[in-house]
C-alpha cells in the first residue's frame, strides 16, 4: 500500500494475476519507492514463492530487478 509504480498494467502477468501494477526493471528506468505513509521508506514484500523481506529503497530497487517479466515486474498492492 505505501509503494510508488509506474501504474496499472493493462493486462495479465506471466502469473495470469489480474489488477496488477507495472515496476520497470532492468532496461527502462522506474519510479519505484516506498512512501513514507506506513513503515517510513521501507517495506514488506512477499514474492510468489511465499518468502517475505523487508526491505529499504535500495533493497526494493534490487528486487525489482530481479523479478523481471519480459522487461517489467509486476506487483499486487492491497
Amino acid at each position: 500500500r505505501n509503494i510508488k509504480t509506474d501504474g496499472p498494467n493493462p493486462g495479465t502477468c506471466s502469473a495470469n494475476v489480474n489488477s496488477t501494477y507495472l515496476i520497470y526493471g532492468q532496461t527502462t528506468p522506474s519510479v519505484v519507492a516506498w512512501t513514507n505513509g506506513i513503515h517510513g521508506f521501507a517495506g514488506n514484500v512477499l514474492s510468489a514463492d511465499g518468502s517475505v523481506q523487508q526491505v529499504n529503497q535500495n533493497g526494493l530497487k534490487e528486487l525489482m530487478k530481479r523479478a523481471d517479466d519480459n522487461g517489467s515486474a509486476h506487483v499486487v498492492i492491497p
